[in-house]
């Protein structure tokens, strides 16, 4: 009896061994990820606290932009000593077309994540039509669309990945195609916009992909385009292409394109060069 029923634990040990051991594959995973959980769970927060914020402090709704104005802005992070930026100051009208050229290292990136909103200031502020940016953040990230120099896509249509979230609408749609000048290639495909980009765009070209960032920020409405490096990645003739895309659609938005190449920014109304932790007005 006792060899019987230790034969019996013995085969329901070996039974569950596979169970135990996806179970303790799965604990681990959950660990693994927990962190990286938590740290999305607290933006979502920090986007809900900043949304009550804007809806019980002076919100502002802005037709048009009359003015940006950017007064002794300065910031560091708390672990660092020196400031990155010290005691910035631009203005920024209507309809400009705005250049930002400065060597690697010299804080571009961070002062885009400034007028982004997505850092505080240590000191000074943001201002558009006399209204500060800090009291209606959600307001103001609205008005602004992103083309980073690597564009992130799904493994999903490209109409999904130009709405990327946002209600579709075929007119929209077809002016954003249009303007990004991806009207004739999207139209030569025997599926249009329902073809699939592939993983991380795997079936475009480094061209194609870049105008779809743009499509995708055009869709969003926004009335400040930012292009940071977006053209870093990309061969001579395909950025002179890009560039000309970019130079058409600057019609009633502001569009902010930083660079550490001189000669993309020569069609730019005015150009700023960050330096010493400040922006310089320079000629091209």
């Amino acid at each position: 009896e006792l060899i019987v029923l230790l034969g019996l634990y013995a085969a329901a040990t070996f039974r569950i061994m596979p169970s135990l051991n996806r179970v303790i594959v799965s604990y681990n995973s959950i660990k693994q990820t927990k962190i990286i959980i938590n740290k999305i769970y607290k933006d979502f927060i920090l986007e809900k606290d900043s949304y009550e914020i804007d809806k019980n402090s002076q919100n502002f709704k802005i037709e048009n932009i009359n003015i940006i104005e950017i007064n002794n802005l300065s910031f560091k992070f708390a672990s660092q000593k020196d400031f990155l930026i010290k005691d910035l100051s631009i203005k920024i009208n209507n309809s400009e077309y705005i250049g930002i050229f400065g060597k690697s290292g010299t804080g571009k990136t961070t002062f885009v994540d400034l007028f982004s909103g997505l850092l505080p200031p240590v000191s000074g502020n943001i201002k558009i039509n006399s209204y500060e940016i800090s009291k209606s953040l959600t307001q103001w990230k609205s008005l602004i669309s992103y083309v980073p120099q690597k564009i992130y896509l799904n493994h999903a249509t490209i109409k999904e990945n130009i709405m990327f979230g946002n209600i579709y609408n075929s007119e929209k749609m077809n002016k954003c195609i249009q303007d990004a000048q991806l009207f004739n290639f999207i139209n030569s495909l025997p599926d249009k916009l329902e073809t699939l980009v592939g993983e991380n765009g795997v079936n475009l070209s480094g061209g194609q992909i870049q105008r779809l960032g743009i499509a995708r920020a055009l869709y969003r409405d926004a009335k400040i385009l930012i292009f940071d490096e977006s053209t870093s990645s990309l061969d001579t003739e395909t950025e002179n292409e890009f560039m000309e895309t970019v130079n058409k659609i600057k019609k009633d938005r502001i569009i902010i394109f930083i660079s550490h190449k001189t000669s993309l920014l020569k069609k730019c109304d005015k150009v700023y060069e960050l330096k010493d932790k400040k922006l310089v007005s320079i000629d091209i």
